[in-house]
């Protein structure tokens, strides 16, 4: 399975035209961020100037942002706090690579992931990707109508995108191991030309595990219909 780890990374080298990047907040004890991007900030430094994105909640995504190909430094900060710097990552931003940056794991081993992201759509199918961010969740398998459709699929593990037919699926998210049922979904709709990411996220012991569903790509005259999709998150609490 894909795994693209942004602490240091080099993405790719380019410059010139405007890229998508698109940052997540998927640690379930960190509380609502800043984020910090370049602004003349390097690795190790104090943060200076404004965020870019001045309050995200977890769950929540910034929405794809257009910046200049290029070398960037990414801060997050507590929204309450901007000088303790949580993440403080470098990557170097392609135009022709639409790029996700997730926080991930509990608040006091917070690091970001890098993911490339599809933006292509395809006419005649849907496409969807998985992961799973959930730090205290073993191994799970993922059932899609009843059928198994992956197993064994660990702690930071992200698939490809799958293109599946237009539809309503039934996803189903168990323990690897007991077999106990982490999380249902019923009727999640999959639109064809579209692509989307299906992330696990939260906390086992939280009570805070929970599928949210992130939009990669749509058709620009169709962006309406899929407002519906944006934030979707299906958390499982035990009672």
């Amino acid at each position: 399975m894909q795994k693209y780890i942004a602490v240091g990374c080099v993405l790719a080298l380019s410059g010139g035209a405007f890229a998508n990047v698109r940052v997540i907040h998927g640690s379930p004890d960190t509380p609502a961020v800043s984020v910090f991007v370049d602004g003349g900030n390097t690795v190790g430094s104090p943060v200076t100037g404004s965020p870019v994105i001045p309050s995200l909640s977890f769950r929540q995504d910034s929405g794809y942002l257009a910046v200049p190909s290029g070398d960037y430094t990414f801060k997050v900060t507590p929204e309450a706090d901007p000088s303790l710097v949580a993440i403080d990552a470098f990557a170097s931003i392609d135009e022709n690579i639409p790029v996700s940056v997730i926080a991930i794991d509990f608040l006091a081993n917070v690091r970001p992931v890098i993911l490339v992201d599809n933006r292509t759509t395809n006419p005649s199918v849907a496409q969807l990707r998985l992961g799973h961010f959930v730090p205290d969740a073993g191994a799970v398998n993922i059932l899609v109508n009843g059928s198994s459709f992956l197993t064994d699929v660990e702690f930071e593990d992200v698939t490809g995108y799958f293109e599946l037919a237009p539809g309503f699926y039934d996803i189903r998210v168990v323990d690897a191991v007991s077999n106990a049922v982490l999380q249902d979904i019923p009727g999640l709709e999959l639109i064809a030309n579209t692509n989307v990411s299906a992330f696990a996220l939260g906390s086992v012991a939280g009570e805070t595990f929970g599928v949210s569903v992130f939009v990669d790509a749509v058709p620009a005259p169709g962006t309406a219909a899929l407002l519906g999709f944006a934030g979707l998150a299906a958390v499982r609490r035990r009672r």
